[in-house]
């Protein structure tokens, strides 16, 4: 995949993060997982996408030494959304992570990406 089409991609998943930021003023752990967002919503097909996409960040941050903590420290590299689940994410979260993969597929499509249907 093209970097700049990747990147841009990327950037609409950051501003659809629930702490959105500029994607020049984010910090290089938030870009790298926006980008494994990105990669996993114009790869994952069906009802999984949110759980798929979710997963990609998940392991992005674990990766890159965050842990769960009650409240998000980026030094101590704590973040509250780090959570494990079975059989899907609670209902919130799956809200916002559809309307996240729904916008990066969205501009995927715009910019003439490939994606999974």
């Amino acid at each position: 995949m093209h970097d700049q089409k990747l990147e841009a991609i990327a950037r609409v998943a950051l501003a659809h993060d629930l702490e959105p930021v500029r994607w020049e003023d984010a910090p290089d752990w938030k870009r790298s997982a926006m980008t494994a967002v990105a990669k996993a919503a114009i790869g994952a097909s069906g009802l999984s996408r949110a759980d798929h996409a979710f997963s990609a960040w998940l392991l992005s941050m674990t990766t890159s030494g965050w842990k769960w903590g009650h409240s998000f420290d980026e030094r101590e590299r704590t973040h509250p959304g780090i959570i494990m689940f079975r059989g899907g994410l609670p209902r919130g979260d799956a809200t916002h992570w559809t309307c996240l993969v729904d916008a990066v597929r969205a501009r995927a499509k715009e910019i003439g990406l490939w994606i999974t249907e």
